[in-house]
């Protein structure tokens, strides 16, 4: 059975009575296992989020494990979170481990290279400054170790994924133009590639199947966006591929085998999804899935661990009075296709 791969893009979700920030996942490279009992295929609630209610996290996974580091919380007296929270999918647990020691408090950007997970820009909700500090995390003694600066300037919202040993991290929220660059762990060195073609400039889809990186829709200068391309790192190319079904952005994609799924969001008419979208890089076409069981949602985090992915957290909207207000969720469910 193909091993899952996740990375949840940039994610962002603009409300009237709240700032627009963007959010960022990055894909488990380890040969995970998934010790739970795989149940049938689709939804499944499992134990929900320990802590309050946020958006804009990051979340990876290693050793079997979910992590879930950062956000924003809907209680404006609390809106710089640096938690990081462990998910044991044997026991269906959450645990507190050591709080992430960087600048950045959500929108940040990441890869999981060889073991470790290297975490850094984004937004600091307490300052409301932007940052470029990065930061090592080693998931077996719980450390951080802090690395050279990203050399690309302060920004949020990255798209960022790894490829063959190294890092890629691409554009940022509020950037026209969508530069690209290369981070190598061994050296601690940042290289600047081919800048990114498509029309998105930012909460695109960005995830990895088979050394190839695939990265489209988002949200353009004038419209949501649904143009799609193929990244190839060893001859630092862009090719166009099938658009997307629909424009959208902020969803949360994974891989299985060839297969690209694309889940929730935003979509054209403004309003959150929960429809599933699936796209083969073997045959390059588009077709719909089962729909996401919980509640339509953007800004949620997620991982995969084996061949289960994870998926939760994020903002929503709900009626009142007639009048439309946003609502953070915590809940989290695990989706085997």
């Amino acid at each position: 059975m193909p091993k899952l791969s996740l990375a949840l893009i940039s994610i962002l979700l603009c409300f009237a009575l709240t700032s627009c920030k963007d959010l960022q996942v990055e894909p488990d490279t380890d040969n995970d296992t998934d010790t739970t009992q795989v149940g049938a295929k689709g939804w499944t609630q499992v134990q929900d989020y320990p802590g309050t209610a946020l958006r804009w996290t990051f979340g990876f996974s290693e050793g079997g494990k979910g992590y879930v580091i950062g956000g924003q919380y809907e209680a404006s007296s609390d809106n710089s979170a640096a938690n990081v929270f462990q998910y044991d999918p044997s026991a269906n647990k959450w645990s507190h481990l050591n709080d992430y020691p960087g600048s950045g408090m959500g929108l940040m950007a990441g890869f999981s290279i060889n073991g470790k997970t290297y975490l850094g820009t984004g937004f600091n909700y307490g300052t409301n400054l932007l940052q470029s500090d990065f930061w090592e995390y080693n998931s077996t003694n719980d450390t951080w170790i802090q690395k050279g600066d990203f050399p690309g300037g302060k920004r949020q919202g990255s798209i960022s994924f790894a490829i063959g040993g190294h890092g890629y991290l691409i554009g940022a929220l509020s950037r026209l133009k969508q530069d690209v660059w290369k981070y190598a762990p061994a050296t601690d060195e940042w290289t600047q590639m081919a800048d990114y073609p498509g029309t998105g400039n930012a909460e695109m889809i960005g995830i990895t199947v088979n050394g190839k990186a695939y990265v489209g829709a988002g949200a353009g200068t004038d419209a949501v966006v649904s143009d799609f391309w193929e990244y190839d790192p060893a001859l630092d190319k862009w090719i166009q591929k099938a658009d997307i079904i629909e424009p959208l952005y902020n969803p949360v994609v994974f891989t299985k085998g060839t297969k690209i799924y694309v889940v929730g969001g935003i979509g054209q008419n403004m309003k959150f999804r929960n429809q599933v979208l699936i796209y083969d890089t073997a045959t390059d076409q588009w077709t719909k899935a089962e729909d996401f069981k919980g509640k339509e949602r953007s800004a949620a985090v997620g991982f995969v661990i084996g061949n289960t992915a994870y998926f939760g957290l994020g903002a929503s909207s709900k009626i009142a009075g007639g009048a439309t207000y946003p609502i953070y969720l915590n809940d989290f469910w695990k989706f085997n296709p």
